[in-house]
């Protein structure tokens, strides 16, 4: 035979037997992120698969990077994406162990886009191990870095509802973190962002979780407070007012997503302070003649629904007082009045059975 011609068969021959190994590495064997426990082919498999993808996630190559993250996301996205099983523990714990130095060394890269990915991927996998470093990126400097964190906290929250590979104490220390953050924010993109990772922990199941929903309410509630007071005596409070409405449609969301129900007396009592706050809001804002008049009045309507909700919930009779059309008609007498008898010294929540502080509904600042 020719020389040529016998190198020629042999790199055929040798490109043969590499193909199946090289198309495994591409690809995950169909359903193994939904199986409960994982055989240690499938953990070669998926080690295989990752070694493929993993490299590019530090790319200097934005598309590069773009692709392996979509491709290492999508068997985290696939199973419930074709309203099948979702992802297993197994398959979480998997991912975990074979990432467990990788991206976390990646969500500190001084690469902005390379952080950001590498946190987007930690959240969606959803593994307890995974949530200080989560933790830790809210803290970075970089805005597009704490957004990311703030997202992968939600998705890790969502990951939860099924099959969580996180426990009590994983939700409970990501809660604080929220919480710290929450309160001393004036960036209204961290604030919407952490009211979203809020909401996904309110919708973990008991049966997953226990104590998820009652401890992002309580979370909630300190947050509002705290914004309510920041909010209102800044000279540009529109922004930030955003993120009390989806503050007050996730608080609604407790009572009316769970319509026959009885929830915690605690619950409902945060219910009712939430909705006091905002209240306050708006007249601390109406005060310093600021703020969007609609937005304010769709603030005081959701905060009002939100009274009514929740005292009922505790067999307590608030009367409505239709704040928002006293605001809308410009009535500052009716308006100051009705907020008084709500929120103000010997007001309807700073007396029994309520006994807020009336220090915390203060208007003037």
């Amino acid at each position: 035979m020719n020389h040529r011609l016998l190198r020629s068969a042999l790199l055929a021959l040798g490109l043969c037997l590499a193909a199946p190994a090289f198309t495994l590495a591409q690809t995950l064997p169909a359903g193994v992120a939904q199986k409960s426990e994982l055989s240690s082919t499938d953990t070669t498999q998926l080690g295989q698969w990752l070694g493929v993808h993993v490299p590019k996630l530090s790319s200097d190559d934005p598309r590069e990077i773009k692709i392996a993250r979509d491709a290492i996301l999508l068997p985290l996205r696939i199973g419930l994406a074709t309203g099948g099983g979702g992802v297993s523990v197994s398959f979480r714990v998997a991912m975990q162990k074979e990432l467990a130095r990788s991206l976390p060394a990646l969500a500190e890269d001084k690469r902005e886009l390379v952080a950001v990915n590498a946190l987007r991927i930690m959240g969606e996998i959803g593994h307890a191990s995974l949530a200080p470093t989560l933790s830790g990126s809210l803290k970075d400097p970089r805005p597009g870095v704490c957004y990311a964190g703030l997202y992968s906290i939600r998705a890790m929250f969502d990951a939860g509802k099924t099959a969580p590979a996180i426990t009590g104490a994983t939700v409970s220390q990501l809660l604080g973190d929220l919480k710290a953050l929450g309160r001393t924010t004036t960036d209204p993109r961290v604030l919407d962002g952490i009211i979203l990772a809020l909401d996904a922990a309110a919708a973990i199941p008991e049966s997953a979780i226990s104590n998820a929903r009652d401890d992002s309410m309580e979370t909630l509630a300190a947050i509002v407070q705290a914004q309510s007071k920041l909010i209102g005596a800044s000279d540009k409070p529109d922004e930030m007012t955003a993120g009390m409405l989806r503050a007050a449609t996730m608080a609604q969301s407790a009572l009316t997503t769970r319509v026959g129900q009885v929830l915690p007396a605690k619950l409902y009592r945060e219910l009712v302070g939430i909705s006091g706050d905002l209240i306050a809001l708006t007249a601390r804002l109406k005060a310093r003649s600021l703020g969007d008049p609609e937005s304010m009045a769709t603030l005081l309507r959701s905060a009002e629904s939100l009274l009514f909700l929740a005292a009922d919930g505790l067999n307590i009779k608030v009367e409505q007082l239709k704040l928002a059309d006293k605001l809308a008609a410009n009535d500052t007498a009716a308006f100051d009045r009705g907020v008084g008898s709500l929120i103000g010294p010997g007001g309807r929540l700073t007396t029994e059975p309520f006994n807020f502080s009336t220090d915390r509904f203060k208007i003037s600042q």
